[in-house]
């Protein structure tokens, strides 16, 4: 297995101050999946172009959990709060239930084969509140969500319950995710959303070919880190607007793939991240040809606040005493955190099967002998859904836990 990528939780800490598309036409069925890919789409962009700037190291997180989480907190909303996640969320204008294009769009990912991808909801309500039955309706049917009662008076007690759901949805890749001491005495709901995914390489890396080799964390500073080789076709292509180069590592399952998002310049990331746009890097050109790729084996823990983050996006009411959650229950409602928690883990193993084929237009500009795709600075990767193009996770990575390297050593 190539990569374990376990993850994400996204926890809202909301505290106190249907009609299913499956029946729909087929036509109205493929527009509703569309506006959602759309829309997860769009969000990820001004999503992870704010949170980058909240940020400062390694990076990783996934959009797509968030956008989820969201939209279901959206459906109990009522007024301007359910205004601002709609066009936070890019769903304002929609015709149509939201609630039946998201169980559209996670059928279809869950019904991908030959990988395991995962994705839970819950709602965790505190014994002496009820919710609404249209928002509870929407939220088990087209949202697949539990909604099991918790005593958070009880906080230790709730902590173990809402960490063990984490612990069981993300194979005990994630654990710890609520602490005791995060649960207020006016906190009330607590909704999670858990993906966990794991995927093989279509063309596994051979472990005997991983050495030691410099990444630069800055210009002049290099660390020597496990680096993976590989020679072999994989789709490659610039993006000159950017001042990247782009490579698309295949699995076994052709409708995922990892992109490798690398500045031209080894100071380079910062340019990119300033002048991200999803949309730019999801349909850029990208061609076959023989690569030589060295990528280096990482894991990363990431464990991020996102109230500034959502703030920065348009999303104010929620965090206020002015939010209208009247939609949900009748309990006086707003939310106090959003957490995100991830764990991702790279490295060589993978199963062997056929390359992803891909667009063949200007294959005459393929060359016959290999070019080198040297990942040995900062650089951004995306585990990404072809069809839709929507980023599972996206992330960076600008440094290892290991000492400088000194050249005279």
């Amino acid at each position: 297995m190539f990569i374990d990528l376990f993850l994400v939780i996204c926890c809202l800490l909301v505290n106190a101050n249907t009609e299913d598309m499956a029946a729909a036409p087929e036509s109205l069925a493929q527009d509703a999946f569309k506006n959602a890919s759309e829309a997860c789409n769009k969000f990820s962009n001004t999503f992870y172009k704010a949170l980058v700037t909240d940020a400062s190291g390694n990076l990783a997180s996934s959009p797509l959990s968030l956008h989820i989480v969201l939209s279901l907190l959206s459906h109990g909303a009522s007024g301007m709060t359910a205004e601002q996640l709609k066009a936070a969320l890019h769903l304002a204008g929609v015709d149509h239930p939201v609630h039946g294009e998201i169980s559209l769009l996670l059928d279809t990912l869950k019904a991908l084969s030959k990988v395991e991808l995962s994705l839970a909801n819950t709602i965790f309500i505190h014994n002496n509140i009820s919710l609404l039955p249209e928002f509870k309706l929407i939220s088990t049917n087209s949202f697949k969500a539990t909604v099991p009662k918790v005593d958070f008076e009880d906080s230790a007690g709730a902590t173990q319950q809402i960490n063990a759901w984490v612990e069981e949805n993300t194979k005990n890749k994630i654990k710890d995710c609520i602490s005791a001491g995060s649960i207020k005495d006016d906190t009330k709901v607590i909704l999670v959303n858990a993906i966990y995914f794991k995927g093989n390489w279509a063309d596994k890396f051979n472990p005997d070919f991983t050495t030691d080799r410099p990444f630069y964390v800055t210009q002049n500073q290099k660390k020597l880190v496990p680096t993976m080789f590989k020679k072999t076709k994989y789709p490659r292509g610039k993006i000159e607007s950017l001042n990247v180069e782009v490579v698309e590592i295949p699995y076994v399952n052709t409708d995922l793939d990892l992109l490798i998002i690398l500045p031209n310049e080894r100071e380079g990331l910062e340019y990119l991240e300033n002048n991200f746009d999803w949309d730019t890097i999801a349909t850029a050109r990208r061609f076959p040809n023989d690569v030589e790729i060295y990528l280096p084996k990482f894991k990363l823990e990431v464990t991020s606040d996102l109230e500034q983050t959502l703030r920065k996006i348009g999303l104010h009411l929620i965090f206020e005493d002015l939010a209208d959650f009247s939609s949900m229950t009748a309990m006086p409602l707003k939310v106090s955190s959003v957490i995100q928690k991830v764990f991702v883990e790279i490295n060589e193993e993978g199963s062997e099967a056929a390359a992803t084929t891909v667009v063949q237009m200007r294959l005459r500009r393929m060359i016959n002998e290999s070019s080198e795709f040297l990942v040995d600075h900062p650089f951004m990767f995306v585990i990404r859904h072809k069809p839709t193009n929507i980023p599972l996770f996206i992330g960076r990575v600008k440094d290892f836990d290991v000492p400088i390297s000194r050249d005279e050593l």
